[in-house]
């Protein structure tokens, strides 16, 4: 036993020789992995049994002190339940899952504070995300200023619900992923991968999932034209599928083994057919983006081949898309005589072109978080509550530098992610190229069921392209370029 500065063993090298003793065993049997899935399980059990709030109140109770105990169980928790709905609401807005996200970044925070070992350079990505919240959060004090209190606490909870729990999703998966563990990454996958496919099961037969036990995955009534699913929001269901699409088609393409590429394939062919039936275009954009990726990554006159055709092809082939498109959907999606564009792009055209609008107005600070609502039919949009564009949303409601921050995360991930060249990071990387997109024409910042995946899968990411090839898993290692 460790002994004290007195030679003599003291009562805390007692506890602290018990507590490694008692961590090796856990790390033996494993004894995480057990804890996580039996809480998944009871989340599940809890959830059918519709038990009330009391009782899932109790499990959240669990799951906190299971985050605080052990980050990284309490992360794939959160990552497992992450694109279902909330089974504990505290107010309109704010649910479990922001609250469990809280709690993991405060317990990722304080062992970063007392253990040296536990620091990470977070590296520029991490850095200018912070900034966003920074920016953002100054920005509600603008809203308070501006709309009154009552506002500023409606926008608070959707901040906290929305970009805060996203960026501590990326912070907390970070920190977990630095070992190159792929334990936090397979549960992001694979709950989004889940709710990919009952979305359509609930597509493809209406009443098979919503008059039964689980009814609760569900948001929304059931449209016929186009899918929803998981979230009431069809082109946020695109946004969250096409995470675990590309990483799946990547690995498809460019995994080592015929297991891995043929069960790549096998999962992302109902995760498309589930992205195809939201009819969001979002969707043939980050499938254009991935191409191109894996393209360069097998030879770079390839990459340039695949861009100029696919822009080629795409241009021809969007007309006789719009149209049955516009079979399907109908109303919005009608394609207007003599233009490439369908009736809602108008809306969205004059969304953004408020939020320049708003911009030119207000460059410094913005209009507060949340003003789009506000302020937007002042400056000419009296259609749409919001701009149809994260990106130029942080612009107009919080100014220039806010806006500057946004666009540097974006990037900066992306040349993080791009430094890992082997199959699983060129998914990786296709998967937030492909949420990228998704949020220059939507608004998937508001849901934190997309969120939570794509910046955790991010946030994965980027702890994984800063390990060496001798640190990441093996198995998931590019055919040729490697």
């Amino acid at each position: 036993m460790e002994r004290g500065a007195s030679g003599r063993a003291g009562i805390l090298d007692f506890y602290r020789v018990l507590w490694s003793e008692a961590a090796v065993t856990a790390r033996r049997v494993r004894l995480d992995r057990w804890v996580e899935i039996l809480l998944v399980v009871a989340w599940v059990a809890l959830r059918i049994a519709d038990v009330g709030r009391l009782p899932m109140a109790g499990w959240a109770a669990v799951v906190v002190l299971v985050a605080l105990a052990a980050p990284r169980s309490g992360f794939v928790v959160l990552a497992a339940i992450a694109p279902f709905p909330e089974g504990l609401l505290f107010t309109r807005d704010v649910g479990l899952k922001p609250v469990l996200a809280l709690v993991l970044l405060a317990a990722v925070g304080l062992r970063v504070v007392v253990d040296r070992r536990s620091r990470v350079w977070p590296g520029w990505s991490l850095v200018l995300a912070g900034g966003v919240i920074l920016g953002t959060g100054v920005g509600l004090l603008v809203s308070a200023q501006r709309f009154g209190i009552a506002f500023a606490l409606d926008a608070f909870e959707l901040w906290f619900q929305g970009p805060f729990t996203a960026v501590a999703a990326l912070a907390v998966a970070y920190w977990v992923s630095r070992d190159g563990g792929l334990g936090p990454l397979v549960a992001l996958l694979g709950s989004a991968t889940v709710a990919g496919v009952l979305s359509l099961v609930d597509y493809q037969f209406p009443t098979l999932l919503r008059n039964s036990p689980l009814d609760w995955v569900l948001q929304g009534p059931y449209v016929a034209g186009r899918l929803t699913g998981v979230i009431r929001s069809w082109v946020s269901t695109a946004a969250l599928v096409m995470v675990p699409a590309t990483v799946y088609l990547a690995l498809a393409t460019l995994g080592r083994g015929i297991l891995v590429r043929a069960g790549s394939l096998l999962l992302a062919v109902p995760l498309l057919a589930t992205a195809y039936f939201t009819y969001n275009r979002a969707v043939f954009l980050g499938l254009f983006a991935l191409a191109v990726v894996v393209a360069w990554r097998i030879r770079r006159a390839f990459g340039v081949v695949v861009l100029v055709v696919g822009l080629v092809g795409g241009a021809l082939s969007l007309p006789y898309y719009l149209q049955l498109r516009a079979e399907a959907v109908g109303g919005s999606g009608a394609v207007q005589p003599g233009a490439p564009i369908v009736a809602s792009d108008l809306a969205r055209l004059n969304a953004w072109a408020t939020s320049w609008r708003m911009f030119l107005d207000s460059p410094l600070i913005g209009h507060g978080y949340r003003s789009y609502r506000q302020v937007a039919p002042a400056f000419g949009d009296t259609t749409l509550n919001a701009p149809h564009s994260e990106w130029f949303r942080l612009f107009a409601e919080n100014g220039l530098v806010v806006g500057l921050l946004g666009l540097g995360f974006a990037a900066a991930t992306a040349v993080a992610l791009a430094r890992r060249r082997d199959a699983l990071g060129t998914g990786l990387l296709g998967a937030w190229l492909s949420f990228v997109l998704a949020a220059s024409f939507n608004n998937p910042f508001l849901f934190n069921a997309v969120t939570i995946v794509a910046f955790g899968v991010a946030g994965v990411g980027l702890a994984h392209a800063r390990l060496g090839p001798s640190e990441r898993p093996p198995g998931v290692e590019a055919g040729r370029d490697g």
